[in-house]
């Protein structure tokens, strides 16, 4: 982990009249989860009903207060943590007792070690950790001792077979596809999706440029623009559906990169998309591996970052590096840190792997407008500082490649051993038959019809 002398969370900046706002909350929400903290021979329903009364609580407000204490309780170390650092909100314990309860007391100490490793930061105004990744990594840690324990929904509530479900909707005119893959390979046909939407759209504006050309040789004093006009005119854009109907029928193809990142001495592969791969799954992506690249930082004369580069990065960075959000970095656009200069190239920030991030679209545009700015480090950190310099933060790079190359042997033999055991636990899971299932329409009316939406605005530089 390094030295961890001087470093903190962002929001324990002393001087920073929020921080002090927020890190009293927390304070008097300790000592109220304290005060509720039951015995364990407490009767659940006469506590429950009492405190929330006296709170002005529901039951399941006051359960949820109660579990946490009892968790610091288990876990005085964490607890201690917590009143010194005054960091740990209701989301952030709620999530660490939720995730550890079904741990055994014989392993409840070392499952807190690990915990309190979490929660300790490793650089100056270093962004906490957010609540997803908090979960997941929680649940990894927990299920290092003892895998019915984990509790952040992946085992045991795990699906262990893959579907393809075809439901005729009530209005008659449509039906619904629900397929439930693993998430690398339900990524493979997002991935390929989006690449037949480009082909079909690129077919659709060159067809249309074409019928410009046409039209302006048999009449030109008619045309009522050039061919160049036209192809830069939007044409109808094709939806997922135009391009997974289009796949089926092979009137279009998808051609489809993926990254997959994995050390040269073993262990799981990381999924640019999906995340960390089980040991069945790593070996048959290493199967499927048709080009071998040894990642390395690198830079290019262009502004477009080459495609060895935009793995690196990606690789590197896990997620968005604007501190605290979790963003994939599959999602994110590449930006240059120091902006790169059009005008003269040679002046501005160059197209290298230690000049580029990724950034969601929020904060790509957040940046952009010049409402926060950016200093990089060697180590892949990255301060933030808000344009009125009231705020700063610290990112940590979250891939597979962040730090490469540098581990101590605990944290390989620790790597290692949990690659074995999954590699168990994924054999047990893989007797499972893929199927197709086709509803009947007296199964119609059982059927929910959900759909979410995402608005997402366009960059801005």
């Amino acid at each position: 982990m390094g030295d961890t002398t001087g470093a903190y969370w962002a929001h324990q900046q002393p001087e920073d009249p929020l921080s002090q706002k927020l890190r009293a909350s927390n304070r008097a929400l300790l000592a109220l989860i304290e005060a509720c903290c039951p015995e364990g021979d407490a009767d659940v329903e006469y506590h429950a009903a009492t405190l929330s009364i006296r709170l002005g609580l529901s039951r399941g407000k006051v359960l949820q207060l109660c579990e946490i204490g009892l968790m610091l309780r288990r876990m005085p170390r964490v607890a201690e943590l917590a009143r010194e650092t005054e960091a740990l909100g209701l989301s952030h314990l709620n999530i660490i007792a939720n995730g550890t309860y079904a741990i055994s007391d014989e392993q409840i100490h070392a499952v807190e070690n690990h915990v309190i490793g979490l929660l300790t930061p490793t650089r100056p105004r270093q962004a906490m950790i957010g609540p997803r990744k908090l979960n997941t990594k929680i649940g990894d840690i927990v299920a290092e001792y003892d895998d019915r324990a984990r509790g952040d929904g992946t085992i045991p509530q795990i699906t262990t077979a893959e579907s393809v479900t075809i439901a005729a909707l009530p209005d008659g005119k449509y039906s619904q596809i629900i397929a439930t893959l693993r998430n690398d390979r339900a990524h493979v046909v997002k991935q390929a999706l989006d690449a037949a939407v480009t082909t079909l759209n690129n077919k659709r504006r060159a067809e249309l440029a074409e019928q410009a050309r046409e039209s302006e040789a048999s009449a030109p004093e008619k045309a009522p623009e050039s061919a160049a006009e036209s192809e830069g005119k939007d044409a109808p854009r094709a939806t997922l559906a135009d391009a997974l109907i289009a796949l089926i029928r092979q009137q279009t193809t998808a051609d489809v990169v993926l990254n997959v990142y994995r050390s040269p001495d073993a262990g799981e592969a990381w999924l640019d998309g999906a995340g960390w791969l089980g040991a069945l799954a790593t070996a048959e992506w290493m199967r499927e591996v048709t080009h071998l690249r040894l990642s390395g930082d690198g830079a290019a004369e262009s502004y477009r970052p080459t495609d060895a580069q935009v793995a690196r990065v990606r690789g590197r960075d896990g997620t968005c590096r604007f501190p605290g959000c979790e963003a994939p970095a599959h999602q994110c656009d590449l930006d240059h840190i120091k902006p790169y200069n059009h005008d003269a190239p040679e002046e501005g920030g160059p197209t290298d792997t230690e000049n580029l991030h990724c950034l969601c679209r929020r904060h790509h545009n957040l940046k952009t407008h010049g409402l926060y700015n950016v200093t990089a480090y060697s180590d892949g950190t990255e301060l933030w500082t808000s344009v009125d310099g009231t705020t700063a933060a610290t990112s940590v790079p979250s891939g597979p490649m962040a730090g490469f190359g540098r581990q101590t042997f605990d944290q390989r033999l620790t790597r290692k051993t949990k690659a074995r055991q999954k590699n168990y636990i994924d054999w047990l899971l893989s007797f499972s038959v893929s199927t197709i299932f086709v509803m009947d329409e007296e199964d119609e009316e059982d059927w929910d019809d959900e759909e979410d939406q995402a608005d997402h605005d366009e960059p801005q530089n």
